[in-house]
Order: C-alpha cells, then structure tokens, then sequence
C-alpha cells in the first residue's frame, strides 16, 4: 500500500475554491464530452500483458461534505472485497491555513508511518498570471507564506494495488498527482470567469450543462450507431 499526502496551498478562502472547485469540474466535463475524436498513433506493437479480467471496468463513489471530501474507486468485478486494487482520496479544506498542520486528517500510526508528504505550488508555470477581477497573483516567490486570503488543501491519497505489474502502485499515484496538480492550477487560472458567482448561479450552470452533455452524448451515439 502506499500512502501519500499532498499539500495544496489556494490564494482563496475556502468558500472561493468551492465555487472554483465545482467551476473547474464543469469546465473539465464540457472539454472531454466536446472535444474532437481524432486518433494519433505514436507507438503499434504487441501487448500481452492484459489486465486481470474485470479490472478495466473501475467504480467510483464520492461523498462530498465540503471541507471534508471522499472519493473511492475500486474494481468489484474482479475484487469485490478491495483486497486487490482500491484507490481511496480524502480530503479537507482548511482556510487561513499555509499547509504546516502535520496531521490534519488524523490518520493513524501506521497510515503516518507510510505518508510522503508532496507538497504542490499551483504558481509553477503560471508566474505571469494575475486576476483582474479577484486581484490574485502573480504567485512567484515564497508566496504560500505571504498571500492573503489563503486555504490549503491537504488529500491523503491511499493506493492498494496487487498485480504481478512492478511498480503499478507508484505509476498510478504519479498519474493522479498530474491530475490533481493540473485541477488545482486550472481552479486559480480560471478564477476570473467564476469569481463573484454565488451557489445558486453555480447549480443553475450545473443544470445546464448535464442537459447539454446529454444531448451531446446522445448525438455521439447516434453517430456512432450510424456507422
């Protein structure tokens, strides 16, 4: 098992990156339903080392009690007890925080034993980015200990995964590191166009987008099936 923590300082308040956390998902689910179907072929060689059969069918739940989130996936097809592959995010929000609480999901002895602490600057990159309606940024220098407002974000990310695959456990935290660095930094470099929303203009533009992400998908299976 292998166990990490990382640590996401925000130029937010919490009930910002609310706002921009949900923003940020709307904006990545329109981008993935919409973009175009184009296919690349970098590499085409044999492969025989398959998945074990009913891993390529993964389950996700989420729990989401802001600050605290939880979100769990797992492959019941082919481990219905999770004793094989399970992929465990938790999380908590904490604002006027600078990421220097050592345990602020109280995980236990064991759980702390395991931990690496990665710490993530969302103003790698993104020096030359300043909001002009929020008034952020640019973020360079030791800015996580100057910025005000502040958050921090803190997710344990907790990998079980037993395949003959060597280092499958590490290559699938890696992944999610990417995601989750790539996410948070979407969240400030998008702040702009979600700043000032309130919950409710929010949940209305989430309404509108599952009608338009079905009608698209809709459309995507028509096409496919005309074929």
């Amino acid at each position: 098992m292998l166990v990490r923590e990382y640590r996401i300082v925000m130029p937010m308040t919490t009930a910002e990156f609310q706002i921009g956390r949900a923003f940020a998902y709307m904006e990545t689910a329109r981008k993935q339903t919409h973009k175009g179907e184009g296919v690349e072929i970098l590499q085409d060689e044999p492969f025989d080392n398959i998945p074990p059969n009913g891993l390529t069918r993964i389950h996700e739940h989420s729990w989401n009690s802001f600050p605290y989130l939880l979100t769990e996936l797992y492959a019941p097809e082919w481990d219905e007890n999770r004793e094989k592959f399970s992929i465990r995010f938790e999380t908590l929000c904490l604002g006027d925080n600078r990421g220097k609480d050592e345990n602020a999901l109280g995980l236990d002895r064991d759980m702390l034993r395991r931990r690496e602490v990665v710490k993530m600057n969302v103003g790698e990159d993104n020096t030359n980015f300043r909001s002009k309606r929020a008034k952020r940024g640019p973020l360079v220098g030791n800015w996580q200990e100057k910025c005000k407002p502040c958050m921090c974000v803190y997710k344990v990310v907790t990998v079980n995964v037993r395949t003959h695959f060597p280092g499958a456990e590490k290559l699938v935290e890696l992944e999610h590191r990417k995601i989750n660095f790539k996410f948070h930094q979407q969240i400030f470099t998008s702040i702009d166009s979600w700043f000032g929303l309130t919950w409710d203009e929010v949940r209305e533009q989430e309404v509108q987008l599952r009608t338009e992400l079905d009608t698209q998908r809709a459309a995507s299976m028509v096409t496919a099936s005309s074929r």
